[in-house]
């Protein structure tokens, strides 16, 4: 999970987590608890990065806002339908993959995975984002479901992709001209 959108999370998750168990003591009133959740959905709506939750099986139980935003696609429409969908058919192992990791994740206490994957958006085109997850488990350890963010990085990449061609370029003219090139600092030495 992108490391500001993870430190959200943990931090409203938690204080919802506090929040609850003092409903359940009776020392917070029900309306407060409900106002602090509907902050906490407010603040990772507002977050850049897709927010989701899937079931084991990769079904999309949770989406932020920022699903709509970025792939035009509508949550109640995403929501019910499987991870592997939104995603090119060339990727979609990748995703299965994942899936099927989750458990030896929380067995071997992995770190979160992420993976490269071509998101699809409403518009027939394509976005190249980054899956970060971790695995959603039981007090016994089973594997419930996954929770993660698909960074897009599709803007990141081609300006790597120019940079690298701009280098390139830049060392094919270097070694072709006949004449050395010298530089020279403000200070006058070389």
């Amino acid at each position: 999970v992108a490391p500001e959108a993870d430190k959200k999370i943990k931090t409203l998750l938690e204080e919802l987590r506090v929040t609850q168990r003092l409903v359940d003591q009776g020392r917070v009133e029900r309306e407060q608890f409900l106002n602090a959740a509907k902050a906490g959905k407010a603040e990772i709506d507002a977050l850049r990065e897709i927010i989701f939750q899937a079931d084991r099986d990769g079904v999309l139980t949770y989406l932020n806002l920022t699903w709509r935003r970025a792939t035009q696609f509508g949550i109640e429409e995403s929501v019910g339908r499987r991870l592997e969908e939104f995603v090119v058919e060339e990727d979609r192992a990748k995703i299965n993959r994942l899936l099927a990791s989750l458990p030896s994740i929380v067995a071997d206490l992995a770190p979160i995975a992420s993976i490269e994957v071509r998101m699809l958006t409403a518009e027939s085109g394509t976005r190249l984002a980054l899956l970060s997850a971790q695995p959603l488990a039981d007090v016994d350890g089973r594997v419930t479901g996954v929770v993660g963010t698909f960074e897009d990085i599709t803007e990141k990449r081609a300006a790597e992709i120019r940079l690298r061609e701009q280098l390139r370029f830049n060392q094919e003219l270097i070694e072709t001209i006949p004449m050395p090139i010298a530089l020279r600092k403000r200070t006058g030495e070389y």
